[in-house]
């Protein structure tokens, strides 16, 4: 860290480390494990190129924080004499929901070598399988890199330091269509591993090992970092009367023109003179706090920042120099006055001098209270996270479930996170707050998961043991953050019961049983799954769908002809498209002299829907059947509309009636009836 006087007098102190793209993720640690039965434990093996162990290495689990150099360190160890290792990744980590979490780091580092994998944010290591290469660092193999100007000249004398490396991103909790999908998006190739679908040079592995590697280019601009060049994911340049320049590659983005990693671009430099603003001018006294600016380019992928620590002088005014050409960026608290805070506003730094000043503000109590939302008591576990020119600050409940915090006036974001065995929809709650000295937010509400007991029994009413059960439903998943297809499994014991304990029921939920060829599928509401259900398995688990079609007089409808439409539901919530059965059951498309009919068996799965059409009957369609729904085929009574025919003649070119000529009627709906002249 360096620091200078600027020209308004004030001083500024540059922040020197790894502030690349990454690192303003957010991480949240609920707390270090104290080495529970919950923590994930996992092993691991480092090797060279040609596959020969690697003892001593350094390896560390890590994860990107939010505005600091480095990453939090969960977990460090050595490897032995065989190259292998074992980390554990605190029960912490699994109590953070999904959406908030991010990448798990495990680096290696030995002898001025370093690599590394990450598990994305929606994975978890397993418990063993897990390979990291050394690749050599022979001076072929490493990268050269051109440090030079926005305009191309070479920059000499520039203290190169190497902040983030390119490593595989590992994928698991995901089928490989899921996996797939996502390389492909970003025109990645995909293998597979023991430990999961590994996108290849996927991710930036931010590790203060990195802090070591560096260098100082030559007359060309040129310098030999001790890295892979396949493998360096960000460099930090500083300049001794220039300014720090943190330059990254975005691994996700698309690129035409990426100059990585054979030249490095920086940025064009401004200067900031800034001022705060408030009656009393204490308050704009003394005040320390952080100026960004970002830059991302999308033609190359790369992206740049810059950041100052400023401290305003006696006049409240402060300056930066040689910040980077981009968005600004405040963050930080007023040291003398936790009671206000700088009304930020989105503002861009060009080439050249910039001046801008920053209104002061007094900041609101805001008190709100996490509920479930079937009690209506307080949940004591929940947390909520703040977000603002400060940073992110979490403020855990009390045992009612309120908590409190302050806020500038105006939008308020919330974040909230559910403790296990709730649910959210809306996991970002936004409020106006007014300018006042408290406010109180209404109830946020958290929707409790449900325990669905069951037993499984076969036609004869006895027991099954070990059948497979899985429950699937439609719910928020918390690793991507969208309504998806949602599934648990569980095993019937010795006496055919099974327990599911945080199962989404509150639109329903759909249990599968199998075992040894029988199986019975079944779809149960909210309020039918609060005693234990029953599921009987059958040979074949296929019925008819059965009922009785009437006129609106109650009169029996015979020889309505039937259509069977099916559709089903993939796994990310979305219906396929609408295949018609009739040609299937074709021998059982219409109705009996008494007006009854049912349809060849069809299978428990997806939807079901019946088109009736009678001559001179208004057509009928039926809602989607959700035939898995106890006594779901049996469709009971419907009733169609007789209508008029409609008047008309058929007639030749030249005016001559045409006897036996067939009409087709077809209706807004797509539907045709075939009728005789």
């Amino acid at each position: 860290m360096t620091e200078r006087r600027n020209r308004s007098g004030a001083y500024s102190r540059r922040l020197i480390g790894p502030l690349t793209t990454l690192l303003l993720l957010l991480s949240v640690n609920r707390g270090m494990s104290d080495g529970s039965l919950n923590d994930i434990k996992f092993t691991g093996k480092v090797v060279d190129p040609s596959g020969a162990p690697i003892a001593d290495a350094r390896i560390k689990l890590t994860s990107p924080q939010i505005l600091r150099s480095g990453a939090l360190q969960l977990d460090a160890t050595t490897t032995d004499a065989q190259g292998f290792f074992s980390l554990a990744l605190p029960s912490s980590w699994r109590r953070t929901p999904m959406s908030l979490r991010q990448e798990l780091f495990v680096s290696a580092a030995v002898d001025g070598r370093v690599g590394g994998v990450a598990f994305y944010r929606t994975s978890l290591p397993t418990p063993d399988g897990l390979v990291i290469r050394l690749d050599s660092t022979e001076k072929s193999n490493l990268a050269a890199v051109q440090i030079v100007t926005a305009d191309g000249q070479p920059v000499v004398d520039a203290k190169v330091t190497v902040s983030a490396l390119l490593v595989d991103g590992i994928h698991n909790g995901v089928d490989e269509d899921d996996a797939r999908r996502t390389a492909a998006n970003f025109g990645r190739s995909l293998e597979s591993s023991e430990v999961g679908f590994i996108v290849p040079k996927s991710q930036v592995l931010v590790c203060d090992e990195l802090q070591r590697i560096q260098g100082v280019t030559d007359d060309s601009g040129k310098v030999l970092l001790p890295v892979p060049a396949s493998q360096l994911g960000g460099v930090q340049v500083e300049l001794e009367q220039a300014g720090t320049q943190l330059v990254s590659v975005n691994p996700w983005a698309r690129h035409e023109k990426r100059e990585w990693p054979n030249r490095v671009r920086l940025r064009p430099t401004g200067q900031l003179v800034g001022r705060l603003v408030h009656k009393d001018v204490s308050l704009t006294r003394n005040q320390r706090f952080t100026l960004m600016s970002a830059f991302s380019d999308p033609g190359s992928g790369v992206d740049v920042s810059s950041s100052v620590e400023v401290v305003s002088d006696v006049n409240g005014q402060f300056a930066a120099e040689d910040m980077i050409v981009g968005s600004l960026f405040i963050r930080g608290e007023l040291t003398m006055a936790p009671e206000y805070v700088i009304e930020w506003a989105p503002q861009e730094i060009t080439s050249g001098d910039n001046e801008f000043e920053f209104p002061i503000v007094r900041t609101v109590r805001v008190s709100g209270r996490i509920v479930d939302s079937k009690s209506q008591q307080g949940v004591a576990s929940a947390d909520v996270l703040h977000t603002s020119a400060a940073g992110h600050k979490r403020f855990p409940c009390d045992q009612n479930g309120r908590f409190s915090l302050r806020s500038a006036p105006g939008e308020l974001y919330l974040l909230v996170m559910s403790p296990t065995g709730y649910v959210l929809d809306h996991r970002i709650r936004q409020f106006d707050v007014p300018e006042r000295e408290s406010f109180a937010l209404p109830d946020i509400e958290l929707s409790p998961l449900s325990t669905i007991r069951g037993i499984v029994v076969d036609e004869s009413a006895k027991p099954v043991v070990g059948a497979d059960v899985r429950a699937n439903w439609t719910g928020r998943d918390l690793r991507f953050g969208t309504e998806r297809n949602q599934e648990k499994l569980a095993k019937s014991d010795v006496a055919g019961e099974f327990i599911m304990a945080h199962v989404d029921v509150r639109e329903g939920v759909r249990l599968t049983a199998t075992k040894d060829g029988r199986s019975r599928i079944l779809t149960f509401a909210e309020s039918e799954v609060s005693s234990p259900v029953t599921m009987t398995l059958v040979e074949n688990d296929r019925q008819s769908i059965v009922g009785k079609v009437v006129d609106q007089q109650g009169r029996e409808v015979a020889n309505a002809r039937l259509h069977v439409l099916h559709r089903t539901l993939d796994k990310n919530g979305h219906w396929s498209a609408v295949e018609d059965l009739t040609p299937v059951v074709s021998n059982q498309s219409a109705t009996q002299s008494d007006g009854s009919f049912a349809t060849m068996p069809v299978e428990p799965q997806g939807q079901y829907q019946l088109v009736v059409r009678g001559h001179r009957f208004a057509p009928l369609r039926t809602k989607w059947l959700d035939v898995t729904r106890p006594n779901g085929f049996d469709l009971g009574t419907l009733r169609i509309e007789q209508v008029d025919g409609i008047p008309g003649s058929v007639v030749d070119t030249h005016g001559r009636p045409v006897a036996n000529a067939n009409v087709q009627l077809r209706g807004v709906d797509s539907t045709s009836e075939v009728l005789s002249a």
